[in-house]
């Protein structure tokens, strides 16, 4: 453990809840203990639901010196607004902060590669911590034998993108293969209310929605045994998981546990995300499935072309006569294997902002 001259101002109880697996995850790495008369580095936790102008305004930097770094971390994807809005408001409220000396940390993984225009004018390190929501304690079935299903697909909040996905599935006679969560009721009101949508798109949405609540029995929430057996369940069920990550419509990129889900459990996936999503993915020592299946939907900037195109894939996968499918979940299987190896490691979580650590304790 190196030791860090400065503070780190985290949750008094770093158990209470998965969002804070950063915090831990820092204080095995580092011991930190602040000698004022030396240059410090201050690392601040925040709940995005405390990025008002009330709880800002009760922060007390008198202690951080002009030199000093000081470091907010931010839990969840911490999403580019969340960082606009937390850098307008600590400008507003905390003019003591040298802010030469300020960074943003948070789980977008691709902040350095969006354009400047397009992006808050801040200095950003990148964190992962939701790989911890996933439970160890259940072991995938991996049999062809067991699959009734091509597809499982989770849709929690009906966002757009899912709610695109699956009316196309619903169009084009794909649920009834699959395993498919969505509130039609909730995702038909989201879209109505949509400001982003022209009249002509809504209609467009609400066409392709299928007519009844798609569900799958889960029981989200409690993480319980019970929940991670009936995951597990689906997953040994289906051929291969439809992911429908937090980013789509957004350029930004983070890994959240629906991604995880499917890697931890050895499942192999598709992911409907931010554009070069599975490039990123690979560049954290994952595997995609190209060769396999058509993953050129990666590179596609539309979101509409890019999910179609995903659709297409789809459409070719339920098609396979038996022995080929059967073929082919097999080569899928031998990739999927290998992720979950390489996630249970747990080596690559260590980006940029353990490096930002480490490197400023070796100067």
């Amino acid at each position: 453990m190196l030791n860090i001259n400065g503070t780190f101002n985290k949750p008094k109880n770093t158990e209470m809840g998965t969002d804070y697996a950063i915090c831990n995850r820092i204080s095995s790495k580092f011991n930190f203990n602040y000698n004022p008369w030396e240059k410090g580095i201050h690392l601040v936790f925040l709940n995005i639901y405390h990025i008002t102008d009330d709880k800002i305004k009760e922060f007390d930097f008198s202690y951080v010196k002009k030199n000093d770094t000081v470091i907010f971390l931010l839990s969840y994807e911490g999403w580019m607004l969340h960082l606009s809005v937390l850098d307008s408001l600590l400008k507003k409220y905390c003019t003591t902060l040298n802010f030469d000396n300020v960074y943003y940390a948070s789980e977008q993984l691709n902040f350095e590669e969006i354009p400047t225009h397009l992006k808050p004018n801040i200095k950003h390190l990148s964190f992962i911590s939701q790989d911890s929501w996933i439970n160890t304690s259940v072991i995938l079935p991996q049999m062809f034998e067991l699959k009734d299903k091509t597809f499982l697909c989770y849709n929690g909040r009906p966002a757009k993108h899912r709610c695109l996905l699956v009316g196309l599935m619903n169009k084009h006679n794909l649920l009834s293969n699959s395993l498919v969560s969505l509130d039609v009721k909730e995702a038909h009101d989201r879209i109505m209310v949509d400001e982003f949508l022209s009249e002509e798109k809504k209609r467009y949405f609400v066409d392709l929605l299928p007519e009844k609540n798609l569900t799958i029995d889960v029981g989200w929430g409690n993480h319980s045994y019970e929940q991670e057996i009936k995951t597990a369940q689906h997953h040994a069920r289906t051929m291969i998981s439809v992911v429908t990550e937090t980013h789509c419509f957004e350029d930004e990129i983070s890994f959240t546990e629906k991604i995880y889900r499917p890697i931890g459990l050895g499942h192999p996936f598709i992911v409907v995300g931010a554009p070069r999503f599975l490039k990123k993915l690979k560049s954290f020592g994952f595997k995609t499935f190209d060769g396999i299946i058509d993953e050129s939907y990666d590179d596609i900037l539309n979101t509409h072309t890019r999910i179609e195109k995903i659709i297409d894939v789809m459409i070719s996968l339920e098609n396979q006569p038996f022995k080929k499918k059967k073929v082919t979940w097999e080569k899928l299987n031998e990739i999927a294997k290998y992720n979950k190896d390489h996630f249970y490691k747990r080596d690559f979580y260590n980006t940029s902002l353990f490096d930002f650590l480490y490197n400023l304790k070796q100067g």
